[in-house]
């Protein structure tokens, strides 16, 4: 029997893959930007996130990152190095390091907004992603999902849910 050890991708090298990534979208001003003054509240988050299986069969790190990078270059928003975050973990639940982390930013009011490369990186459970909107909500963050309807519209909202419980 061969055990496989799963090793969690280093902060090097998802450096590397957000460099690449602004670079490939063209907004290397713009996404990934090391050294900001992150006491002013203007700044955007990224989120993204693979599960322990997916990272086995499939590291889709890279293309989450084009795309989140792509996301932010079409609505002229900045993303600090620092705020690019990336959870190796399950979507069954919100205590996930980097979320953990994102949800204290929004709380002190630190960000503006906060994108997703899919509804389904933020949580496959739809009374988590309910919750983590209605967080986001109550404290004027913005929230942009790269596959789904991002507005606050009850049907904007409706679709996400449904679309989260089928997923």
């Amino acid at each position: 029997m061969v055990i496989q050890t799963i090793v969690p991708i280093s902060k090097e090298t998802i450096d590397e893959y957000v460099a690449q990534a602004a670079k490939a979208a063209g907004y290397d001003k713009g996404f990934g930007i090391p050294d900001c003054d992150l006491s002013k509240p203007i700044w955007w988050a990224a989120y993204c996130r693979q599960s322990l299986d997916q990272q086995v069969n499939n590291n889709r790190l890279p293309e989450y990152l084009l795309t989140l990078a792509y996301m932010a270059k079409e609505q002229g928003i900045t993303v600090p190095l620092e705020y690019v975050f990336y959870d190796h973990e399950t979507g069954e639940h919100l205590e996930r390091p980097g979320m953990m982390h994102l949800r204290k930013l929004m709380a002190e009011r630190r960000i503006s907004g906060i994108i997703f490369p899919a509804l389904d990186r933020l949580s496959r459970e739809p009374l988590h992603q309910q919750i983590f909107e209605l967080e986001a909500e109550h404290h004027e963050v913005k929230l942009l999902y790269a596959d789904v309807p991002s507005g606050m519209d009850p049907g904007s909202q409706f679709a996400r849910t449904i679309l989260c419980a089928c997923g």
